[in-house]
């Protein structure tokens, strides 16, 4: 009995191709006994073999590809943070669509619009008190205050930095003033200064001993 050496079937012989696999049998002698088959387990293993160097491959191939994905995504947002920051200039950027660095890029201040700011103006103020103490006619009147912060003064905040000097100067006298308290505001240095000695003439006309009184607002 002759077997074909490459597929394992049974000739007669004579055969001079194999009609199972139609191999040319004239290059290799029949075999007296059957090729040896592999089991079902040795081509099951075989088989897995070969399934789990696939994964292994495509595996590999998605690592790869997720690191490639990862440095790009890394480079465009550096690339796109030396953009905003003004580092990398705008037109020499060729990697960003235009409306992304359109919106990266910082706008520039208008500068036209520093010049509508409004200064908050410069106030003066005079205040004053008087009344009449142990028998004597009693004018105290303030130095013209000139605010540190002119946005925030105003005749409270001026009444007040006079109360709290008249609580100094006259300790035990300071209450009789209270109720006559005036403040006068002035947008001009020289006119307060100007409408204070007015306001002491006038009094002093009138029989009143005239005290100045530094005050800081």
């Amino acid at each position: 009995m002759k077997f074909c050496p490459y597929c394992g079937h049974t000739l007669d012989g004579t055969e001079k191709i194999c009609p199972f696999c139609g191999k040319n049998l004239q290059k290799e002698p029949l075999h007296q006994q059957p090729p040896p088959i592999e089991s079902p387990m040795t081509t099951q293993n075989t088989i897995q073999s070969n399934t789990n160097k696939e994964k292994k491959r495509t595996g590999a191939g998605w690592i790869i590809f997720i690191l490639i994905l990862i440095l790009l995504l890394l480079g465009i947002g550096v690339g796109a943070y030396l953009v905003y920051e003004g580092y990398i200039p705008q037109e020499q950027v060729s990697f960003l669509p235009p409306v992304v660095l359109e919106w990266l890029t910082p706008q520039k201040k208008n500068v036209s619009n520093t010049t509508n700011l409004q200064i908050p103006q410069k106030l003066y103020y005079v205040t004053y008190a008087f009344n009449i103490v142990d028998g004597m006619k009693i004018l105290i009147i303030s130095s013209v205050m000139e605010p540190s912060f002119p946005e925030k003064s105003n005749k409270f905040g001026a009444e007040k930095a006079f109360i709290e000097m008249l609580k100094i100067r006259y300790a035990k006298t300071y209450f009789h003033f209270l109720k006559t308290i005036r403040t006068k505001v002035y947008k001009d240095k020289v006119k307060a200064l100007d409408d204070r000695e007015k306001i002491k003439r006038e009094f002093e006309r009138d029989g009143y001993k005239v005290e100045v009184m530094e005050v800081i607002y």
